[in-house]
């Protein structure tokens, strides 16, 4: 069975672990906790994270009871970048009021402003100076806000930056996104637009992407982002992947509150080759009260690049 199909059939059973096991997932025990180890100076720490929408479908789950479970995670891992997904802005507000000491970017998917879910990202502010940024859309008109295509049923966006590391002038690019959760054909197209932007944006400067892709490694977004480049451009690689060669079966990312390990890695981290891993975990910690999301956040540790110069003015290409 393909990712894309074995997809499907989670998000079918989802629905139905949410109903039967949502309301009584807080009464298992389960004391696993992540440890993180000092970094140095010139290593990035980087976490990816989808906080699962506020519905009161999810009954025990929702976001008002798991919003401290997710700033205890974040900060337990000190990420210096956190990309977030379906945060709505009210919970995206709630995490700006904890982490202060981040700075924010993020516009809702439906209106390019603060309707519909945002793919936020959180960067630390003594850290990291904003140089640039931007949002596009998923659909065949990537710069009209809340645009759709590609049977995607609602609009995907992704969100990106340009920083610089203020401890020795390292600039990097940083997209953070989530594709559809229906659609192949919606997955596929999106994953060739990231591909072109990432181009077309960063070209061959030194990258990060993370993101909900709703696919798995052997899946054709995997594929298409992984895949060779021009030499004038970053490829990508799988942290995850790096720090772990040999895939097992308990590196799902989607668990529906239930802990379940055994579904698809749809939540990934990607760098370019200026990047070398040293660390990539999925953190399946759980509160006293619950998981702290549906998906399991994934983390990684990387050394970053030295200085990077900035290149000749190259003019974009369209």
């Amino acid at each position: 069975m393909n990712d894309d199909a074995l997809v499907r059939r989670v998000a079918v059973a989802g629905l139905t672990l949410v109903i039967l096991c949502g309301c009584a997932s807080h009464e298992r025990s389960d004391s696993t906790r992540t440890v993180y180890h000092a970094r140095t100076a010139h290593q990035l720490r980087v976490m990816t994270f989808n906080l699962r929408v506020r519905t009161m479908l999810d009954g025990h789950n929702i976001w008002d009871n798991r919003r401290d479970l997710v700033v205890e995670r974040v900060r337990a891992f000190d990420a210096d970048l956190l990309g977030t997904q379906e945060g709505l802005p009210s919970m995206e507000s709630d995490l700006r009021q904890q982490l202060r000491d981040y700075s924010f970017r993020g516009v809702g998917r439906d209106d390019g402003k603060q309707r519909g879910e945002m793919c936020g990202v959180f960067f630390k502010t003594a850290r990291f100076e904003l140089l640039d940024g931007g949002y596009f859309w998923l659909s065949p008109t990537p710069e009209k806000p809340g645009s759709r295509g590609w049977a995607e049923i609602n609009p995907r966006t992704v969100t990106w930056v340009k920083l610089r590391l203020r401890a020795d002038g390292t600039r990097f690019y940083w997209f953070n996104t989530h594709f559809d959760a229906f659609s192949p054909w919606a997955r596929a197209q999106s994953s060739e637009l990231l591909r072109h932007r990432i181009d077309y944006i960063a070209g061959a400067m030194p990258c990060i992407v993370t993101g909900d892709f709703n696919s798995g490694p052997n899946s054709t977004p995997y594929r298409t982002l992984l895949g060779p480049q021009p030499t004038a451009t970053s490829s990508l690689h799988d942290v995850f992947r790096d720090a772990h060669p040999i895939a097992t079966r308990d590196e799902g990312t989607v668990h529906f509150f239930t802990g379940w390990r055994g579904g698809p890695r749809m939540d990934w981290i990607l760098a370019s080759s200026h990047f070398q891993t040293i660390d990539a975990e999925i953190d399946h910690s759980r509160g006293t009260g619950g998981y702290p999301s549906d998906h399991f956040p994934v983390t990684a540790t990387l050394q970053g690049p030295a200085a990077t110069r900035l290149p000749p003015h190259r003019k974009r290409r369209e």
